[in-house]
């Protein structure tokens, strides 16, 4: 009994049960947010216009004027080609035109050479056909011997066969320049299509656009049809798509794409549904349609992307992934609410809530939560119902 009466009394203060030492958490107030009802697609993206860039001679590289990745204008240069072939064809083409040139005026002089002799001919036709009139006047009034008759229609005779025999001279004369002028027109043709080929020897972009990889480099040999690099025009980008017919009501031009990265989901760009086939894919039971997006800088050409396409907007709630916690198949969400019969303090009440899609990194609510309310983002694992909280200053 003496331990009893040497010991003090017990306070009730000190009798009852331990305060719950309150969780550092932190807090999100809830606003109205814009909800987006969409369908989510994985695809690649496409490049409006590109092309292999090849040469249409063979030669070795000798310059190189551009360099991967810069932008290029339509017909501006790339690389420069040095063909000893086509420069030693160009020669031989320029001396067939010479050659040509000279065979032409040749046979210009000797046309006007025939011609001349015709023209004597001609005048030596008249005068005998004049002699052989008066002589044969003088003969039958027996002024002059038969004989002298016989010598000027042999000299006639002999001047008329010149005649003929100089128009025929004419005749070939003109055939052979005819002949040279083709054989000249020949060699011009020949020359301004080996001119094409030196000229091809610049290899130039056909199209505006960005310059790929060039993966030869000055020294090398290219035959025809090697590709040298390829030119994308990338302002703007494809993505194609496959919906499903039962969307197919509100499938319509004009309706607003997101794309996000593969990697992370940050959203890189916001476009719009720019086609859609008239006909639906009998095997999916979908129909094609294509979104375009202006390249923004964080676009590239065959760039694995994900996305939704969004079919309507409205406001409701948003909470983050962190937030949610799963328990027997249901869904529950930590609210921060001031604890039943004391003014101050708050605990963390589990309220089950449903939920609809991702959206970003938040969940939409479909219903349990409404704006104005604050829930538990942080350390939802350590919480149990009606736990103590303390908000975690920033």
């Amino acid at each position: 009994m003496l331990w009893r009466w040497l010991s003090p009394p017990v306070s009730s203060q000190q009798a009852g049960p331990p305060t719950a030492q309150a969780t550092l958490v932190k807090l999100q107030r809830l606003q109205a947010s814009t909800i987006e009802d969409g369908t989510s697609f994985v695809g690649n993206l496409e490049a409006q216009e590109g092309i292999d860039l090849k040469p249409k001679v063979e030669g070795r590289v000798t310059q190189v004027f551009v360099a991967a990745g810069a932008p290029v204008q339509p017909n501006q240069p790339v690389l420069q080609l040095n063909s000893g072939k086509s420069q030693a064809e160009f020669r031989a083409a320029l001396a067939t035109i010479s050659s040509a040139r000279a065979n032409r005026s040749n046979a210009q002089a000797e046309l006007g050479s025939v011609q001349a002799q015709r023209a004597q001919a001609a005048a030596e036709v008249d005068l005998q056909n004049t002699e052989y009139k008066r002589t044969s006047t003088l003969v039958s009034q027996g002024v002059l011997a038969r004989q002298e008759l016989d010598r000027v229609t042999r000299d006639r005779n002999s001047a008329q066969a010149a005649l003929v025999a100089a128009d025929k001279q004419i005749q070939a004369a003109k055939a052979n320049l005819e002949a040279t002028k083709a054989e000249q027109a020949q060699a011009t043709a020949a020359a301004a299509a080996t001119r094409e080929d030196l000229q091809d020897t610049q290899v130039v972009a056909p199209i505006a656009g960005i310059v790929g990889d060039i993966p030869i480099k000055v020294g090398d040999y290219v035959d025809i049809g090697d590709t040298l690099t390829t030119i994308t025009q990338n302002q703007t980008l494809e993505v194609k798509l496959s919906i499903p017919l039962e969307r197919r009501n509100q499938l319509q031009v004009g309706l607003p794409v997101e794309v996000r990265s593969f990697q992370n989901d940050r959203t890189l760009a916001t476009g719009n549904i720019s086609f859609i086939s008239p006909t639906a894919n009998a095997a999916t039971q979908s129909v094609l349609a294509t979104a375009s997006f202006r390249n923004n800088g964080q676009l590239q050409d065959a760039q694995r992307v994900s996305g939704t396409v969004i079919w309507q907007k409205r406001t409701g709630v948003l909470v983050p992934t962190s937030a949610v916690s799963r328990l027997g198949g249901e869904t529950f969400v930590f609210v921060a609410e001031p604890p039943e019969d004391e003014p101050e303090g708050l605990v963390a009440s589990q309220r089950a809530v449903e939920l609809g899609k991702i959206q970003g990194n938040s969940y939409q609510v479909i219903e349990g939560l409404r704006p104005g309310e604050t829930i538990v983002t942080s350390g939802i694992l350590n919480l149990s119902d009606g736990a103590p909280i303390e908000a975690q200053s920033e």
